[in-house]
């Protein structure tokens, strides 16, 4: 009856005839119900009222879990200011050895996300919880129809229907739903120099003349790399070669773990070899009976020489100068070189005077741990011990790289011919890239830009 009574009160507005028939309706439902299984009376507590459930509560909205939660929130937000404050102190944390755990980009990104997920998490099942439940509480007051408490949809209808706290607890939700994806760029990784203990290194040769030298085969595999990189155009220097520097070879100890990045820097000899190249300051091409004629000048240096006309094919080599006032050398491993280049197309003449010069020095030497190739160098001081190359035989005189002379041995004869062939040649091709081809950068600025080209090749 007392469904019936309430069932009767939330129609009271209805016309009478529906309510008596209702009523009539219940009425023969309770009897039937009651004819047909037996009565269960539930027992009385103390004070002769019924024993109501154990009401049921959801975990996130009971007060020790919040109570914890919050707690734990500011704890973690607190641990967070102090990392800032040691990080700062500190220039921040070593990443040495993290590589097997993915690398410092992955766990820069991965654990601030652990640690706000559950965060997330734990409002997400908050709001549900509180979802759940609203509905009820809003019927414990009375006069809510089921389309504004269970029935009503929270997606868009929370805030019309007076729903405030579910409104601002879904807020909440969409809020701590974007803390992962922000709190993966809190953490940042930078270069920092790091001082580690002196470590041993070896040095395994030292700087001066190769007993082989009279073979040739370093200068052709130098004039070999010359020519692949002008086509790869990205080789790096080979190891222990940097720029216009030769340092004596060490062994580059290996990284102490994994994911070191660093640098050793080593106190050893070095020598510094300047291509000396410059611009001819006069020159002339002068074409007759399928015959060009070539004449330059440079600083004390002139040179004349013929090459065979070959239509608009370009042209371009490499020849000793012999005759130059100062510095005379008769061995033309140490003369003064020239490098020639004729444009078919344009007729453009491009000529280059190269004198190399070396100058030994002590250095200190930076070499990449990871690579093991050279990174820097600084001179200390030019105090360097004699050798083979400062004194005797050669007293600190440069070998031109292109002409040795010749000799009895026909392989070594060949190899010299291969190294006046291919570094030219490297040059030519190395203009290629250029707008216009050799033409076009014996045009631009008085071939300026293709005598750098050879000084930088040479």
């Amino acid at each position: 009856m007392d469904y019936i009574k309430g069932h009767a009160w939330s129609v009271k507005n209805r016309a009478p005839s529906y309510v008596t028939a209702l009523f009539r309706e219940d009425q023969d439902d309770s009897k039937a119900a009651l004819n047909s299984k037996p009565l269960t009376l539930q027992p009385l507590n103390g004070s002769g009222q019924r024993q109501r459930p154990t009401p049921w509560f959801p975990i996130y909205l009971r007060k020790w879990f919040v109570c914890f939660f919050l707690l734990s929130t500011f704890g973690l937000a607190i641990l967070v200011e102090i990392a800032i404050v040691v990080s700062e102190r500190r220039k921040g944390w070593r990443t040495f050895g993290i590589e097997s755990f993915g690398g410092v980009n992955f766990l820069k990104s991965a654990i601030p996300v652990l640690l706000t997920t559950p965060i997330a998490f734990i409002f997400d099942k908050m709001d549900q919880a509180l979802a759940a439940m609203h509905a009820y509480v809003i019927l414990s007051n009375g006069g809510a129809p089921a389309e504004r408490s269970l029935l009503l949809n929270y997606t868009g209808g929370s805030l019309a229907n007076g729903h405030f706290l579910v409104f601002f607890s879904s807020v909440l939700v969409l809020t701590t739903g974007m803390l992962s994806p922000l709190a993966s760029g809190i953490l940042t990784s930078r270069g920092s120099p790091v001082i580690v203990p002196n470590v041993a290194v070896q040095s395994t040769k030292s700087l001066g003349l190769i007993s082989d030298i009279g073979t040739l085969e370093t200068f052709l595999a130098a004039a070999g790399y010359a020519s692949a990189a002008a086509s790869a155009r990205n080789l790096t220097d080979p190891p222990f070669i940097l720029g216009s520097w030769a340092v004596a070879q060490f062994n580059v100890p290996q990284p102490t773990g994994p994911g070191t990045n660093g640098t050793i820097i080593v106190p050893t000899t070095g020598i510094q070899t300047m291509a000396n190249c410059g611009a001819a300051a006069s020159q002339s091409a002068t074409l007759s009976n399928g015959q060009w004629s070539l004449q330059a000048t440079w600083e004390s240096c002139t040179i004349t020489m013929t090459s065979p006309a070959q239509g608009n094919q370009d042209l371009f080599g490499v020849e000793p100068v012999p005759s130059c006032t100062q510095n005379q050398q008769q061995n033309p491993s140490f003369q003064p070189v020239l490098f020639w280049f004729l444009s078919g197309q344009t007729q453009g003449l491009s000529m280059t005077f190269c004198q190399p010069s070396s100058v030994a020095y002590n250095v200190l030497a930076e070499a990449d741990l990871a690579t093991g190739l050279l990174t820097a160098v600084t001179i200390v001081d030019n105090n360097v011990a004699q050798n083979n190359f400062t004194g005797p035989p050669f007293n600190g005189q440069v070998l031109n790289g292109v002409y040795f002379g010749q000799t009895n041995d026909r392989f070594v004869n060949a190899r010299s011919i291969a190294v006046q062939t291919a570094l030219p040649d490297a040059i030519y091709r190395a203009t290629r890239s250029f707008p216009g081809g050799l033409g076009g950068m014996i045009a631009e600025n008085n071939g300026a830009g293709l005598t750098d080209l050879t000084n930088k090749t040479y």
